[in-house]
């Protein structure tokens, strides 16, 4: 039963992180790249560069 429930609430906080940042990205224009080391670097320096929308 807990190995259930910790698998169902796993699942729903990664869809509930995947709609969230793709809510980001598509706020902000960016398209979702794949999370290499680079494109996270380059992730990070654009959103560092643009104004939070909150």
């Amino acid at each position: 039963l807990f190995y259930i429930y910790f698998v169902t609430s796993y699942e729903v906080s990664y869809s509930l992180k995947n709609i969230v940042v793709k809510r980001f990205y598509h706020i902000n224009g960016i398209l979702p790249l794949p999370r290499t080391p680079n494109n996270l670097v380059h992730i990070q320096r654009s959103i560092t560069k643009m104004p939070l929308v909150r």
